[in-house]
């Protein structure tokens, strides 16, 4: 920047020299006298800019810009009116120059606009300056000759002085793109890393929470249930942890969009309470639940998002919350949209604070930190993501007395009568698969994780650790059902798909393929319906997510061919 400043104001005084140039051409060509000497005098305030932007002092060069005109206009100028007014033409550019360059330092720009208005008025007022040509009569210049001069050199000096002005606009518009992209560049790559790591950290993550849920099934002693609980938990709490710091990069980078599904909006409240009401209890907490039966049962939006904007405000309303009540209010608003609400009566936030607990890794207090825990990131993005709903997350709070944390979003009620077409049918996970899947992992952990939960339901599972091997034994096997890790070895899980999809026989095409991955399903929804995968369950897994899944390939094939979009 402080480059950029001494080349601009460098300019500025070049071109100042080239207007002067002719003049001192035109009086060595008159002959040397008096009237040369006092123009020589111009040079003075010239090295001084010169010798300040070396010094890198370019408050007082700037200042010095502007005394080289006042000079002149002081000592030959007869007024508004006279012959020489073309040197007022200057003073916008230089005023401007002085106030670009000094800012910080106020005293430059106050003393330069003073002495432009002391001059404005000395110059126009008989008697108060110089006015030289008055004094040397005899060496007044021809004015036809001044007039002449005085229009070229102007002219000359405009077109450059334009010249510099668009130049540095272009070059500025040019630098400006290169840091956008840059500014870019780094987002994506920021993203990127998140992703990664999220991807490296799932994947131990999927064996801790596999093998706890494997043992909890498995009747252990009460004390070792009680271990593996808080063993999970921690895992689970380390997950979401992982989840919040994902989905606040891609709101970010402006990744993250809406989706549009049809989805029971009781159903999924009431699901959500049920979850987090032994939570409350194991506090002592009451948790109450009111819905408005005026609400459409059936609306159109993205549930997900929602159930993610509700979770962290209530699992915020339980943290900070030692005794008393949890209200969750669903009502329908005047405008037709859905308000929600959740109040509690917890720590309160104390006013100074209100704005600032939306801002990412924001808490009230430090202690805050170390006593409820948390990333601070819950409510940073519930609000970027009732952003992308058209609206803002509402506070009201009072220390020691609780807080309530209010929204409202505009859904499109749908008819009534497709309700059951969207239930889905609940298969119980002790009913046996009796069904041959091939699974392909390469990590072992992962595998023994998988295998473990998929024999124990009555299925057949053959492993591939790469893609080249899942494909060999499609074709030499005739499954079920696939499931295919997204990133392997060797061939990656989207061309090992596309390569079995292309197989001859009229099976390949109809196969339940379902991608694992532990990476966010926005970085690669797309990818994974292209290569011909009819959908995906994230890592870790939930048993009884997966049981379903592969219950409703196994046993519904006429869905298989739709993708189906799950939290």
């Amino acid at each position: 920047m402080l480059e950029k400043r001494a080349k601009l104001i460098t300019r500025i005084a070049f071109l100042l020299l080239f207007a002067l140039v002719p003049y001192y051409a035109y009086w060595m060509w008159t002959g040397w006298d008096v009237l040369l000497q006092i123009e020589l005098l111009n040079l003075v305030p010239l090295a001084g800019i010169f010798l300040f932007v070396k010094l890198k002092k370019y408050a007082w060069a700037s200042f010095f810009v502007v005394l080289l005109p006042l000079l002149n206009v002081y000592i030959y100028d007869e007024g508004f009116f006279g012959p020489y007014t073309f040197a007022y033409d200057f003073f916008p550019i230089l005023v401007a120059n002085v106030v670009l360059f000094s800012k910080r330092e106020r005293v430059f720009p106050m003393v330069g606009i003073l002495m432009l208005i002391l001059v404005f008025t000395f110059t126009n007022i008989p008697g108060m300056s110089p006015r030289l040509y008055t004094l040397f009569p005899e060496h007044s210049p021809n004015p036809k000759v001044l007039n002449l001069l005085t229009f070229f050199t102007a002219l000359v000096t405009t077109i450059i002085g334009v010249y510099f002005i668009v130049r540095n606009y272009i070059n500025a518009g040019k630098r400006l793109k290169e840091l956008l992209d840059k500014a870019n560049e780094l987002a994506d790559l920021k993203t990127q890393f998140l992703s990664n790591m999220s991807h490296e950290i799932r994947t131990p993550l999927n064996a801790v929470i596999g093998m706890s849920n494997l043992m909890l099934e498995e009747h252990p002693r009460k004390d070792q249930k009680e271990r593996l609980e808080v063993l999970r938990f921690s895992a689970d709490n380390l997950l979401y942890i992982i989840n919040d710091i994902l989905d606040y990069s891609k709101l970010e980078a402006g990744k993250l969009h809406l989706s549009k599904k049809p989805f029971l909006l009781k159903a999924t409240i009431l699901h959500l309470y049920k979850g987090l009401e032994p939570q409350a209890s194991a506090k002592g907490l009451r948790m109450i639940l009111h819905f408005d039966d005026k609400i459409s049962e059936l609306l159109m939006g993205d549930v997900n998002r929602l159930v993610q904007v509700m979770n962290n405000l209530i699992q915020n309303a339980i943290k900070f919350t030692e005794k008393g009540t949890i209200r969750i209010d669903v009502n329908l608003q005047a405008d037709g949209s859905i308000g929600f609400f959740v109040e509690d009566t917890g720590i309160g936030i104390p006013d100074d604070k209100l704005e600032t607990i939306f801002e990412r890794f924001s808490q009230v207090n430090t202690n805050s930190n170390r006593k409820h825990g948390g990333t601070g990131l819950g409510l940073a993005i519930s609000n970027k993501l009732l952003e992308l709903h058209d609206s803002k997350l509402m506070v009201w709070s009072k220390p020691g007395t609780g807080s309530r944390f209010s929204f409202s979003v505009h859904y499109e009620a749908l008819p009534e009568a497709d309700i059951e077409k969207l239930m889905p049918e609940i298969i119980p996970e002790h009913h046996p698969l009796h069904c041959t899947i091939l699974l392909a992992e390469d990590n072992p952990i992962n595998q023994l994780v998988a295998r473990n939960f998929i024999e124990k339901w009555g299925a057949q599972v053959d492993v591939a650790s790469n893609g080249i091997e899942a494909v060999q034994m499609a074709a030499a096997n005739h499954y079920d059902l696939i499931l295919m890790d997204l990133q392997m070895p060797e061939m990656d899980g989207f061309e090992a798909t596309k390569k079995i999809r292309q197989l001859p026989e009229p099976h390949y095409k109809q196969i339940p393929i379902i991608a694992l991955t532990a990476s966010s399903i926005i970085e690669v929804q797309e990818e994974y319906i292209q290569a011909g995968m009819n959908n995906y369950m994230r890592k870790p897994f939930v048993p009884s997510e997966l049981y379903q899944m592969i219950a409703t390939y196994i046993w519904q094939p006429k869905v298989v061919n739709l993708p189906i979009q799950r939290a």
